[in-house]
């Protein structure tokens, strides 16, 4: 599943010039990184290294033919540098053509994407060896002084390749996800520089590189003031020198700090955005992961962690259509062991009556549609009552209230309402169908309180969570009762004396019936009207 930040990448690649010409811009930063390079050498070695001859603590510039080939050799070297990165992808232009023309990622070869990845390293490599060829050239061709090759290369050289790899590594990971819209960036070998690598590398360019340059240029200076006729100048040159420095290193620092902090702080500033949806339950977030390093496996390991939260709450919901919430809660926490416990509670049996030749009518198409949005309606007014539907009988329903896993110490007037609730939803379900000339349905409904023995029962590969005993049975025949009696609704004495001055409902004793399962007659009543409660 692609994230907004990824699609927005992957329509760039048909707009933004900086996407549809990825190597142009990344000759543009090579440009700009060798170019101050470049400009550090030029005013290194004009003004900086040369030891002060006279009264002024700047030394004599160097003749104009040397700042002619100065300059020369530099734009040799940026050109030489932009050659050599245009010829060395082979598979990058073709396959981010393709990918942004709607090729499927998959099939990019695993050659193109280890391209993809190395190729900030090899911008860098490249800027590094075209710098130390410079280095010997200058030194050898123009100042004869294999110093001076070392002092060009380590100058210009050590911070174009640390400005080259930043700024393309930085630049390049939006690239990265034409190649990798899905991350797993650390699944395909290449080359990475980890967070300790990184934070060393900014450590050796703002501390241990410019106290390197400090060092050798003082001891020249050490050694001038013994032989100087003004030492002085000397000092006073050394002070430039040292300004000069402080003020690279405060520049080298600010945009080191930069780069750590987008490649580093930012994407775990993002990570942690991710996480606080995820706490609001918002499971339908993704990390973007654009980089192989220890922050993109991170990022991987939390959308592999997403999705599993995901997946879990789709069987959640799966759980929940297959059985009832609580059941599916309680299989969830606390597993599904096999057992019960005996418990007090009332239950509502609901079934249909003549389903047989209503079925005989129908399609079974059209059949088992009306019989799901009346389940559906029938279902909806039990939950609203605080009861649990424990299972359906094709066109029957078995409801408890006051179980373990929804205890209620009013269930017998939850149990009742919920009844007299389901009779007013059914004349409205009959009214719809009536409006759409579709067959009526009459249902009858049969409630019983006291105990049950409530658990999980069956095998080992498949149980149900259930309930058992006379006060089931009881229920079922009070609802076999009520097409006989004439009546929608009947309930039994016990239920009755648990209502009893809980809530206001008006019950009409009939005369007691010998009930099937049951010793002697058995005192039943219906509710004929109810003025307030659930």
């Amino acid at each position: 599943m692609y994230n907004s930040y990824t699609m927005s990448v992957m329509k760039d690649c048909h707009g933004s010039l900086f996407f549809r010409k990825p190597l142009l811009t990344v000759i543009l930063l090579m440009f700009s990184a060798n170019m101050t390079g470049a400009l550090a050498v030029i005013f290194f070695k004009l003004f900086i290294e040369p030891l002060p001859t006279g009264d002024a603590a700047v030394a004599p510039a160097v003749s104009p033919q040397t700042i002619i080939l100065l300059v020369i050799g530099q734009i040799g070297l940026i050109v030489t540098a932009v050659t050599l990165v245009r010829r060395s992808n082979r598979y990058f232009s073709t396959w981010y053509t393709k990918l942004c023309a709607g090729e499927p990622y998959q099939h990019t070869p695993e050659a193109a994407r280890r391209e993809a990845l190395n190729f900030p390293l090899r911008s860098a490599q490249i800027t590094l060896v075209v710098w130390v060829l410079a280095g010997i050239l200058f030194g050898l061709g123009i100042s004869h002084s294999l110093f001076d090759s070392i002092t060009a290369t380590l100058v210009g050289g050590g911070f174009s390749t640390v400005l080259t790899y930043f700024g393309v590594e930085l630049y390049w990971r939006r690239i990265l996800l034409v190649f990798f819209p899905m991350g797993r960036l650390s699944d395909t070998r290449s080359f990475h520089l980890s967070i300790f690598a990184r934070l060393l590398v900014v450590f050796l360019v703002i501390s241990i590189y410019p106290i390197s340059l400090l060092m050798v240029l003082s001891l020249g200076r050490a050694r001038a003031i013994v032989s100087a006729p003004n030492p002085d100048v000397i000092l006073d040159n050394l002070f430039i020198i040292e300004m000069f420095l402080l003020t690279v290193s405060v520049a080298a620092g600010v945009g080191m700090v930069y780069f750590v902090y987008q490649t580093i702080s930012a994407p775990i500033a993002r990570l942690g955005q991710m996480m606080e949806r995820v706490v609001a339950n918002d499971l339908n977030v993704r990390v973007v992961v654009n980089s192989n390093d220890e922050i993109g496996k991170l990022s991987d390991r939390f959308n592999d962690m997403v999705s599993g939260l995901q997946q879990r709450e789709q069987l959640r919901i799966l759980l929940n259509l297959y059985v009832s919430p609580q059941v599916a809660r309680e299989a969830l926490q606390h597993g599904a062991a096999l057992g019960g416990q005996l418990v007090t509670c009332a239950v509502l049996f609901s079934d249909i009556r003549g389903f047989t030749s209503l079925s005989e009518q129908l399609s079974p198409e059209h059949l088992i549609r009306l019989l799901n949005r009346y389940m559906t309606v029938m279902v909806e007014t039990i939950v609203a009552h605080d009861g649990m539907v424990n299972k359906f009988g094709g066109d029957s329903l078995l409801a408890v209230f006051g179980t373990p896993l929804n205890p209620n110490p009013n269930y017998a007037v939850d149990a009742v309402c919920a009844g007299l609730a389901m009779q007013r939803a059914l004349e409205c379900f009959n009214e719809e169908q009536r409006a759409e000339g579709g067959p009526e349905i009459k249902a009858g409904i049969g409630i019983a309180s006291g105990p049950v023995v409530a658990g999980n029962v069956g095998g080992e590969s498949r149980i149900e969570y259930t309930v058992i005993g006379d006060t089931v049975n009881l229920a079922s025949r009070l609802q076999s009762m009520t097409k006989e009696l004439g009546v929608a609704f009947l309930v039994d004495e016990t239920t009755v004396e648990q209502v009893g001055s809980q809530a206001t409902l008006q019950f009409e004793a009939l005369a007691p019936l010998a009930v099937r399962g049951k010793h002697g007659v058995v005192k039943i009543y219906t509710v004929r009207s109810r003025e307030k409660g659930g």
